[in-house]
């Protein structure tokens, strides 16, 4: 993609993205100039954006976006070609975000396959500050990653209708001559 199509898939200014890339806040190196973003990047870049407007907190964002990554990677499928991508199970798989400060007060952070271990982990960060004040936070990666997939797909689709509407249209009476 574009960055300007992963600007729209993310929510982001195209700027915003390509300083953000900068400063290595998405965990992946690019080369400089212009270039097309790979699904996966599309994917993290998308995941951060919507992390950052979640929880209002870089360093969440970025952990969250690093744990994010990690778990895509995780489950990526690859087709005959080697084309990366989601089955359905995959796809309708819950994830969840933890986050909560360590005894340094700095943010840490793990992912959650089920409700079940989302609650387990909010219930044990509870029990283990009950006499500190419990910060914590929770992000539903799972909603996440979805709404970041369709809209991927659907400028993905948007795309196509535009190089479709400038192509040629072919025309009749070169296919008649000869005859």
């Amino acid at each position: 993609m574009l960055v300007s199509q992963v600007a729209e898939v993310a929510g982001e200014q195209r700027e915003t993205i390509r300083t953000r890339e900068k400063l290595g806040v998405y965990g992946f190196e690019r080369a400089g100039g212009w270039k097309r973003y790979t699904d996966f990047e599309t994917l993290v870049i998308a995941v951060h954006a919507a992390l950052k407007r979640a929880v209002k907190d870089d360093d969440l964002a970025q952990i969250g976006c690093a744990l994010a990554g990690k778990a895509i990677m995780d489950e990526w499928i690859k087709d005959e070609e080697g084309t990366p991508y989601f089955d359905e199970e995959t796809f309708k798989r819950e994830r969840f975000l933890f986050f909560w400060r360590d005894d340094a007060g700095e943010w840490t952070g793990e992912i959650a396959a089920t409700v079940g271990e989302i609650e387990a982990m909010v219930n044990g960060r509870i029990v283990e500050s009950y006499s500190e004040t419990p910060i914590f936070t929770t992000v539903n990666l799972a909603t996440i990653l979805k709404k970041a997939l369709i809209r991927m797909l659907e400028v993905q689709i948007k795309a196509e209708m535009a190089a479709k509407d400038r192509l040629p249209l072919p025309n009749p009476a070169a296919s008649t001559e000869g005859t």
